[in-house]
């Protein structure tokens, strides 16, 4: 089959949601209907726990049809907390199993604002803490591609490009264009 990117065609997208959920043994209302015969004690706290953390598209879960277990249950009592290296691992797990499934598609992987979502390589491709101006101190970028061509994040000189150059490259600068930071 020929690659679309080669004929100018743009790859159908699939869009990935990922989510996860704690469910704890002692989770239940603290008020509950009892006979005066019986006598009961509700334990204090939530109690052993586990988080399950899995990836779902509009055609069910994204491992469903290939047996490579995507879904992480994590018995956060005993093993410790989520963390952003587990979210990583679990991530570049999901891609390549995104890739084996979907050949020749594109996905965008969804995420909600939980701080292990917040996690990423040094020289992700994230505008924030970046100058305005090339060089400077600023995380340097891995180079990208646009319009079909690879931009490189650093300039001839080796420094990290600002936004500003970066946006040209890309003819989105507009002169009233200022940085601002949001809140």
């Amino acid at each position: 089959m020929e690659d679309a990117s080669k004929r100018g065609v743009s790859s159908p997208v699939i869009l990935i949601y990922h989510d996860e959920s704690i469910f704890n043994v002692n989770d239940d209302s603290r008020e509950f209907w009892q006979d005066n015969q019986t006598s009961s004690i509700k334990m204090k706290g939530k109690g052993q726990g586990i988080m399950v953390s899995d990836f779902i598209t509009e055609n069910g879960f994204l491992d469903v049809h290939n047996n490579k277990n995507l879904r992480v249950c994590l018995e956060y009592n005993q093993e410790g907390h989520w963390t952003a290296e587990r979210m990583k691992a679990q991530v570049l797990h999901a891609i390549q199993v995104f890739e084996e499934r979907f050949p020749n598609h594109q996905g965008v992987f969804i995420f909600d604002n939980a701080l292990t979502h917040v996690a990423k390589e040094e020289n992700a491709l994230v505008a924030k803490g970046l100058n305005v101006n090339d060089g400077g101190k600023q995380r340097v970028l891995r180079d990208t591609f646009w319009n079909g061509s690879i931009q490189k994040m650093v300039n001839e000189e080796g420094r990290p490009k600002g936004l500003k150059t970066i946006l040209k490259e890309r003819n989105l600068h507009k002169r009233e264009m200022k940085k601002e930071e949001m809140v």
